[in-house]
C-alpha cells in the first residue's frame, strides 16, 4: 500500500514537472531583415538566425526592417524547417 502511494505521489510530481518545462518560454532577439504580412498570420526572418519566425494574427502589427524586437514563443520543426512560434513582441 504505501508503495503504491509512493509511486502516485512520484508520478503526479513528474507530471507537474513536465507541464512547467513545457510552458517555459524561449526568447529570441534580434533585427528584422525580412517581414511578410498575410491574412492570418505574419512571417519574420531576423538577420542573426535562419529560423523562420511565424506570429499567428488577423491584426496589423507594425513592425519594419531594420526594428530590433525580443520574441518570445516556442521553437518547433514544420516540413523539416526550424521555425518559432510567436506569443509576445516587444520592440527594443
Amino acid at each position: 500500500m504505501k508503495f503504491a502511494k509512493i509511486t502516485l505521489i512520484l508520478t503526479l510530481i513528474g507530471i507537474l514537472l513536465l507541464i512547467i518545462i513545457t510552458q517555459n518560454p524561449q526568447t529570441i532577439t534580434g533585427k528584422i531583415k525580412t517581414i511578410k504580412y498575410n491574412n492570418e498570420l505574419t512571417e519574420l526572418t531576423l538577420n542573426n538566425t535562419n529560423t523562420s519566425i511565424i506570429i499567428f494574427t488577423n491584426d496589423f502589427i507594425d513592425l519594419k526592417k531594420d526594428d530590433k524586437v525580443l520574441l518570445e514563443g516556442k521553437e518547433s520543426i514544420y516540413k523539416n524547417q526550424k521555425q518559432f512560434t510567436v506569443n509576445k513582441i516587444y520592440k527594443i
